[in-house]
């Protein structure tokens, strides 16, 4: 999807009252090494932030993360913005102390699995140079970095999104190895272990259910009817019923109460499944016209997808 079409600042009024001023920005992430979309929230004194990779960065990924935060103030306590005090690997520090060179740990990445915008990535520094035969090894593998400059040596690893653990895990075996000897090719490719998902996962919150009155529902369906189809998505997409009579009749029922044939064949024709087919009749009984009924179900299957998408 086209990022310039896509919101980079909105204003969002939370359930409980918080007002959030979210900021969407482009941003590289320091753990793998690729470009990100960050979304920076500002509620009262908080201040929040996420991220997402680009690739999978879209509306429904977005609305997804500010629904969340919207309905469930545990989930905005999730996003603060604090510095994390990751402790050092007394494994990796004992390792280091073995090498011919000096070293420490410049930074402590975490060991177990943190939320994507709290992952970090172990660096080691070297103030009198990494030792030749690791820098060797070290080059060859694709998960680790050497850098030189300003005079500083640094070896820092790289991960994939949501695995930084496993990665910083993983250096302390490679360096075991490597002073034992024992680095095989196994050591040095990128793990089978995959790409994590990047759109955090939110809680299970369901929505408020809202009371549509007949005579609202009434008159939305009148509105609609009088737009050409082609402009009426937007319209059809916040329609909503509620629970009425029709929820609760299946197909037969809802089929013998259609008492125009050519809606009827429309409906019939235009789905396979019976569900699809049920939801149709409904919006149809409700006072929809057939074509529009099944442009309806066609739009929220649309939306469903997306969504879907988005939380892999």
């Amino acid at each position: 999807m086209d990022k310039e079409h896509l919101p980079r600042t909105s204003r969002v009024q939370c359930a409980d009252g918080v007002v959030m001023n979210v900021t969407v920005s482009e941003g590289r992430s320091q753990v793998a090494d690729s470009p990100i979309m960050v979304i920076s929230i500002k509620a009262d004194d908080l201040e929040l932030e996420t991220w997402i990779a680009e690739y999978s960065y879209s509306n429904a990924a977005i609305a997804k993360i500010l629904y969340a935060a919207k309905h469930s103030p545990e989930f905005r306590e999730s996003l603060k913005v604090k510095d994390i005090a990751y402790p050092e690997s007394d494994a990796l520090q004992v390792l280091l102390e073995q090498l011919d060179k000096p070293c420490f740990i410049e930074t402590s990445g975490n060991v177990d699995q943190a939320p994507v915008h709290e992952e970090r990535c172990t660096i080691l520094n070297f103030p009198d140079g990494i030792p030749i035969n690791l820098e060797k090894a070290a080059r060859k593998a694709d998960w680790l970095s050497v850098r030189h400059g300003g005079g500083q040596h640094r070896l820092r690893v790289y991960a994939e999104y949501g695995n930084a653990h496993t990665y910083n895990r993983r250096l302390i075996d490679f360096l075991g190895s490597y002073l034992s000897g024992t680095l095989a090719k196994a050591h040095y490719p990128y793990l089978g272990c995959g790409i994590a998902s990047t759109i955090i996962k939110t809680p299970a919150i369901k929505r408020v259910p809202v009371a549509i009155s007949p005579a609202e529902l009434e008159k939305q369906i009148s509105y609609i009817k009088h737009m050409p189809l082609a402009n009426a998505e937007d319209a059809l997409h916040r329609l909503k019923a509620g629970r009425d009579a029709w929820s609760t009749m299946k197909e037969p029922e809802l089929r013998s109460k259609v008492t125009d044939p050519e809606s009827l064949k429309l409906i019939q024709g235009a789905f396979k499944d019976i569900r699809d087919r049920q939801s149709a009749y409904r919006w149809h009984l409700r006072g929809l016209p057939a074509a529009y009924a099944i442009h309806k179900i066609h739009l929220d299957a649309q939306r469903g997808l997306e969504y879907a998408r988005a939380s892999r």
